[in-house]
């Protein structure tokens, strides 16, 4: 957790949150939503791309499970009642009912 301005931010970086076995990483956004909800902070999800499955070494049939765990993040960010702030650099792949669940997609050149 590192404080911005009086608001406590919790900085989560992708290799604590994805898993390496299905499911895993559904369960740890579960814990990291649960403990955010008692104290609310604002998320950070640095560098998500790892949630993407346009990456290198992610076959077709490890890509539909990224892409579901991906919705599972952002359906979770919509529920919390705190600020979730998710960085990528990989926006052409977002779209659909991906980019339906985002608020807002603030680009940085």
């Amino acid at each position: 957790m590192s404080p911005v301005r009086g608001v406590a931010m919790w900085k989560i970086p992708s290799a604590a949150l994805v898993g390496r076995y299905i499911g895993e990483t559904e369960k740890n956004l579960v814990r990291i939503f649960e403990q955010a909800r008692q104290t609310g902070w604002v998320l950070f999800f640095d560098e998500a791309d790892a949630l993407f499955g346009r990456r290198n070494g992610v076959n077709v049939h490890n890509s539909r499970y990224t892409n579901q765990e991906l919705s599972y993040l952002l359906r979770r960010a919509g529920q919390y009642r705190g600020a979730v702030i998710v960085s990528t650099q990989a926006k052409p792949y977002i779209g659909g009912h991906l980019r339906r669940l985002i608020d807002e997609i603030v680009e940085f050149s």
